[in-house]
């Protein structure tokens, strides 16, 4: 994928990869520093969720990813 991360919190389409490191339980893009976060969706539905990228919380459940990297 071939996009950058805007902090307002959409995407911007251009030719750069993303860039990401754990830190911790947290997924930090590495030019915004901001964190991956799983949002509920504007329906409140849990089911409803979406990816999305937010400050980082050390305490926000939705930010915390169990991801094996080598």
């Amino acid at each position: 994928m071939w996009s950058s991360c805007n902090p307002c919190g959409g995407l911007l389409w251009a030719p750069v990869p993303q860039r990401w490191q754990k830190s911790g339980t947290h997924l930090e893009h590495l030019v915004s520093r901001f964190c991956l976060d799983s949002e509920m969706a504007l329906d409140g539905m849990d089911s409803s969720r979406m990816l999305v990228i937010s400050p980082c919380e050390l305490s926000a459940y939705t930010q915390r990813w169990d991801v094996p990297f080598s």
